[in-house]
């Protein structure tokens, strides 16, 4: 959890197998998409304390974030539930509507020849657009099936140990950031509105 300028903003890291990462951003309902992901860049940059799920508090410490302490039967080390959504998304940017972001502004000009070093042909820049896509979901995960019992009290559970549960709840719209791990560099950064909706299992079972 980071304490940006702007408000409170929760991060998960999700570390890929290829040094790329995904890095989930909640922050507080009164936040702007441009907030959230300018504090997850600020938060990758260093320039923001964060506090790591071992340091946190008690209590409700961050948006969708809650630490508690549950007791239990037996020793169990220190867990982290997280839900989230998954999302698909793909967008399409006109880049000359933004040329001068993107440096692109001299080279539209057709009275003249650019990228000497590409062609010996005058070039000049007559559109240029850009799509993305970012897809987010549970990889390896098809099927699923539950198993459900009735089961009656046999005696008052002795629980006598004491565990710490860490709750993430990424169940509003999110910020994302796909850096890479090495360098730092973000590759993808996002915004979303409308995940996908939860998949609709029929639980009875197949005869």
């Amino acid at each position: 959890m980071a304490d940006t300028p702007r408000g409170c903003v929760t991060e998960l890291k999700v570390l890929g197998n290829n040094a790329l990462d995904v890095h989930l951003l909640l922050g507080e309902q009164a936040m702007t998409p441009g907030q959230v992901l300018g504090a997850g860049i600020g938060i990758l940059a260093g320039r923001y304390a964060v506090v790591r799920g071992p340091q946190l508090p008690y209590g409700n410490v961050g948006p969708g974030l809650r630490v508690e302490r549950m007791r239990c039967t037996r020793p169990e080390p220190p867990s982290l539930e997280v839900t989230t959504a998954a999302y698909h998304m793909n967008a399409s940017h006109d880049l000359l509507k933004i040329h001068r972001l993107f440096g692109l502004t001299a080279a539209r000009d057709t009275s003249s020849g650019h990228f000497p070093g590409i062609s010996d042909f005058p070039l000049a820049i007559g559109s240029a657009e850009q799509s993305t896509m970012a897809k987010f979901g549970a990889l390896g995960f098809e099927a699923a099936a539950v198993t459900a019992f009735d089961a009656v009290a046999g005696g008052l559970p002795d629980l006598r140990y004491v565990t710490t549960r860490i709750s993430a709840a990424f169940d509003r719209p999110l910020g994302f950031l796909a850096p890479h791990r090495h360098t730092r560099l973000v590759l993808t950064a996002g915004w979303v509105t409308d995940p996908l909706p939860f998949p609709a299992y029929d639980w009875e079972d197949e005869r």
